[in-house]
């Protein structure tokens, strides 16, 4: 366990109770310790949750104690949804992500589901890379899952075109493969009130990994490239 996801448990133990309202608990801890590793961190904080109940409600049925974990589980793993992924260069076909709590899966050309929470984690610190980068160094470096929680190590993305349809978010994915093959990239559908389809090479990182991918964005793939971020942090929706 790396040093600050140990402070963010250390901190949990003088925030959580029974009576804490569980997403803005969550929130709260992975706002200031930015750096945790999230699902690390959300798993504990579950488990303690569990144990608090156990320990605590002994005049509550069955039933009620499990209806109450649900809650608890659903509102801990609610993830921050951005927009859709509507076309990934990392995948064989173009296909869509569809986002609950919990239940995030991308369906792969093989057919396989694959639960976000199970692959590897948007808020770890990022690899360090050492020597020549490869295509797959790059994408998992700068194409990251979309975090449980917003905050100042994982808001920003470097986007290098838009366009305004699916198909054409899907040719331009394509033609910035053939004309940078070292890259990946990926379009979210439209957000909010923009109806530009947003072509991304990096997705849910730091400020300096943002501007590293955007130093070789601007050389490789678009001279017109630039970082963009949420405008809000920490709450769930308001990216």
């Amino acid at each position: 366990m790396d040093s600050y996801t140990e402070d963010c448990l250390n901190d949990l133990d003088e925030v959580l109770s029974l009576d804490s309202q569980p997403r803005k608990t969550r929130n709260g801890l992975l706002w200031r310790h930015d750096r945790a590793d999230q699902t690390l961190v959300i798993a504990v904080m579950y488990s303690r949750y569990c144990r608090l109940l156990e320990e605590h409600a002994t005049n509550q049925s069955r039933s009620e104690m499990a209806s109450w974990l649900e809650r608890v589980h659903d509102e801990l793993y609610e993830k921050e949804v951005l927009s859709r992924i509507i076309s990934d260069s990392r995948d064989t076909a173009s296909l869509p992500i569809h986002i609950g709590p919990a239940r995030a899966f991308r369906v792969r050309a093989t057919g396989q589901f694959i639960t976000v929470a199970s692959r590897k984690d948007a808020n770890a610190p990022p690899p360090q890379p050492a020597g020549r980068m490869t295509s797959t160094s790059r994408s998992e470096l700068y194409l990251r899952d979309s975090p449980y929680v917003v905050n100042n190590n994982n808001k920003y993305f470097v986007l290098v075109a838009s366009v305004f349809s699916a198909s054409d978010a899907a040719r331009e994915i394509d033609r910035l493969k053939s004309k940078a093959p070292q890259y990946d990239f990926v379009a979210y559908a439209p957000y909010q009130g923009n109806p530009a389809y947003a072509i991304m090479m990096a997705t849910w990182v730091s400020k300096e990994v943002a501007y590293q991918a955007l130093e070789e964005a601007r050389r490789d793939v678009a001279g017109d490239a630039f970082v963009w971020k949420c405008p809000q942090s920490g709450e769930i929706g308001t990216c």
